[in-house]
């Protein structure tokens, strides 16, 4: 199906807003906003120093913030507290938005076991919350990622997918792999678990540090946030109408009043 299809279907929508701002510039959150939020919807941010850089030096080390990019967020927070009379805008200090919307889903199926979740994102760490309720929206792809489909798709099957991740690690988070990806699937092909477990055990803290780094788990503090936040949050047109006229953070309102029917 389509991600419109699943629009239609009434399911939960979590979207990695961070990502959105970064890859789909400013702008992006808004044409998803305007197109989510009639619906159950939450929009999930990164925010400050991720504490995995306290236990790996080299995590995202790769990824240069340069005058152009700072300038470029210098309104992010606004942008959160903007969203965040619309729809709950959700973020958690040093942790990112995928551990965040990890914590989410549980607080969400504890609520309703059977609740239907889509997630927005370009950030592939995401697939492995792929379950029978759960779907992936990738929006760099242009994919809907189900469990159905995730071998074609992904070119793995869902139930290796952690284990990928941790032994070949992530060029775009600088995390450092065990295996290559041709040994990987090498290995998988001869279904040699003895060599899986030797190089595990020859690598040993790599494997849990890449675990750490990449599996996403429900965070107990993150929890309690949650369902905090979410007991009390109400929207508040009107204070959003005071704020649009009064301020002009990146011209938001030439944006929002191009959205007639946010009111």
């Amino acid at each position: 199906m389509a991600l419109r299809d699943y629009i239609k279907k009434g399911y939960t929508h979590i979207v990695d807003a961070t990502a959105l701002y970064y890859w789909g510039k400013m702008y992006y959150p808004f044409v998803y906003l305007k197109r989510l939020y009639k619906h159950k919807c939450f929009f999930v941010w990164d925010y400050g120093t991720s504490h995995k850089k306290l236990h790996s030096s080299t995590y995202k080390k790769n990824r240069v913030m340069d005058e152009k990019k700072k300038e470029f967020f210098k309104d992010y927070n606004s942008v959160i507290k903007f969203v965040n009379y619309i729809v709950p805008s959700l973020y958690y200090k040093h942790y990112e938005a995928d551990e965040i919307i990890a914590s989410l889903i549980f607080v969400l199926k504890e609520e309703n076991p059977t609740e239907k979740i889509v997630i927005h994102t370009l950030d592939s760490d995401m697939y492995q919350l792929v379950s029978d309720d759960i779907v992936v929206y990738d929006y760099r792809k242009k994919k809907v990622i189900t469990k159905r489909n995730f071998k074609r798709v992904v070119g793995i099957d869902l139930s290796l997918y952690i284990l990928y991740k941790i032994l070949v690690g992530d060029k775009s988070d600088n995390i450092q792999g065990i295996l290559t990806k041709k040994e990987f699937f090498d290995l998988v092909e001869k279904q040699d678990e003895q060599i899986f477990d030797n190089k595990i055990v020859e690598n040993i803290g790599t494997f849990f540090k890449n675990f750490y780094l990449v599996y996403l788990f429900p965070v107990p503090e993150i929890i309690e946030y949650l369902y905090a936040k979410l007991k009390t949050w109400q929207p508040d047109v009107s204070t959003l109408k005071s704020i649009v006229v009064r301020d002009r953070i990146m011209d938001l309102k030439r944006i929002v009043f191009e959205f007639d029917n946010f009111w």
